[in-house]
């Protein structure tokens, strides 16, 4: 393992370094495995499922994500965030080829929903977790503001690319391209250093950082950025997720 070494005062305060290049490039081919999944919804209509159906199938991947996420902060911390960042990586590649065995709506679809929700929850926390790491502090919020440019970009050529590839190949295709972003991006992921400090907390527990968070989150100051969030998080998953069947159906 790598450690990122320290950076001198000269260095210390340089945004676009390396490490951060890399994890920005790694992200942009995460998303092109990503937004094509806004195409998911009419691949569960043609497998006979209704809206509701398809709101349950898409919001169990959301399930995996909010269990997984006090886990994925220890591991973090305990394990590194190179680790955490290629173990996201081939859980997402893995639940890609996985659709491919889904032939109809069953328990398969939640597993395989499931799954990828495991991965794009660590692959989120840790994405984020490491352009914090990597920024200089005193450029912490542009350089989360230019990394978050990445997913953008990915959104601008992914959905049209999944649209013309399903199209022309199939959904069969489109899982297996999604999939050799996902493995795209894990390779580039190898590069990047750990940002991980040896001091970092080992012992903590699970139970712990749940109601830490939760203290959090019940401080006045807290309340109005959660729910804000939360109610933004509704409108755009509704939005991606039944915008395609209504232009399907238009």
């Amino acid at each position: 393992m790598r450690l990122r070494p320290e950076p001198s005062s000269k260095t210390g305060e340089k945004l676009l370094t390396r490490d951060f290049l890399l994890l920005f490039v790694a992200h942009f081919f995460f998303g092109l495995s990503f937004w094509p999944y806004v195409l998911l919804p009419v691949f569960l209509q043609n497998l006979g499922t209704d809206l509701i159906g398809v709101g349950m199938i898409m919001g169990s991947a959301s399930i995996a994500g909010i269990i997984s996420r006090p886990s994925i902060g220890i591991a973090l911390d305990r394990v590194g965030r190179r680790r955490c960042l290629l173990a996201g990586c081939f859980i997402v590649v893995f639940a890609n080829l996985s659709y491919n065995l889904v032939q109809q709506i069953g328990w398969e679809i939640y597993a395989v929903r499931l799954l990828h929700g495991l991965g794009m929850g660590m692959l989120m926390a840790t994405f984020f977790t490491l352009a914090a790491d990597i920024s200089p502090a005193k450029k912490r919020a542009q350089g989360l503001a230019l990394f978050g440019i990445s997913g953008h970009l990915s959104g601008i050529l992914g959905v049209p690319f999944g649209e013309q590839i399903s199209r022309l190949f199939g959904y069969e295709a489109l899982f297996m391209s999604c999939a050799g972003f996902a493995l795209i991006s894990m390779m580039i992921s190898g590069s990047i250093s750990e940002t991980r400090r040896k001091n970092a907390q080992q012992g903590l527990l699970f139970d712990y950082h749940v109601m830490k968070f939760l203290k959090l989150a019940a401080l006045r100051e807290n309340r109005i950025p959660l729910a804000t969030t939360t109610l933004f998080a509704l409108g755009m998953t509704s939005y991606m997720v039944f915008l395609k069947p209504y232009v399907h159906e238009a």
